[in-house]
């Protein structure tokens, strides 16, 4: 890893840790809590990008560095606008999951020069196993009261898309040797958290239970570092 991309991490991590501790001792949306927020989303893209400039692994970087960008850009709306409902925010926000996608493609075609049938099948059974564990989380999404159609199909759609990219970065890991790759782990924890956090803001929505500042804040931008 590039000196400056361990650096840009430390201040990450640093912002990530104060903005955790922040965050219950302030709850709700305050100046403090945009700015850290912010803060950690800056430093998460500009490591990506960093990484990006190296011609071996630009093809797994570039896109990740794009769906951070693009994620951060429907953060910064809804921030600003506050939406009740499906806004340009959630245009945003699921634009970004196919660059993740890519992302994981050309990792695999990068650190990994040959997949054997046993690699694909032991990264399937991972990822039939994720999709599986998912489908009560998606039923009981499924069934919450939304008196907004527009806002279930936002929901679900959500749900799929994280649903699916925790598959695919499961069925990745397991196959390509996920406990020697530290890469391969990262972005799967991170895509893990991102879906959780997914899941408890749906929740939160629908239940009229969340406001920007929370606990739950917390998650996305842990997710995207």
């Amino acid at each position: 890893m590039p000196r400056p991309v361990r650096w840009l991490g430390a201040v990450g991590l640093l912002a990530m840790a104060v903005y955790a501790v922040w965050t219950p001792l302030d709850p709700g949306s305050s100046t403090g809590d945009t700015l850290l927020h912010g803060l950690v989303l800056c430093v998460a893209l500009a490591m990506s990008v960093l990484r990006a400039r190296r011609a071996d692994e630009r093809r797994v970087w570039l896109p990740l560095s794009l769906g951070i960008a693009v994620w951060s850009v429907g953060q910064a709306y809804y921030i600003a606008a506050a939406p009740a409902t499906f806004s340009l925010a959630d245009v945003a926000y699921l634009a970004s999951y196919p660059f993740f996608w890519a992302a994981l493609v050309h990792l695999v075609r990068v650190r990994v020069r040959v997949l054997s049938g046993e690699m694909w099948l032991d990264g399937l059974t991972c990822a039939l196993t994720v999709a599986a564990a998912a489908v009560t989380t998606v039923h009981y999404a499924g069934d919450l009261p939304t008196p907004d159609a527009l806002a279930r199909v936002r929901d679900l759609a959500y749900l799929l898309a994280d649903v699916s990219l925790a598959a695919a970065a499961v069925a990745v890991a397991a196959a390509c040797g996920w406990i020697r790759d530290r890469t391969f782990l990262l972005l799967g924890a991170g895509f893990a958290l991102l879906s959780v956090t997914d899941l408890l803001w749906c929740i939160g929505v629908e239940q009229g239970t969340y406001s920007f500042g929370g606990a739950i804040d917390v998650g996305w931008p842990a997710a995207l570092l």
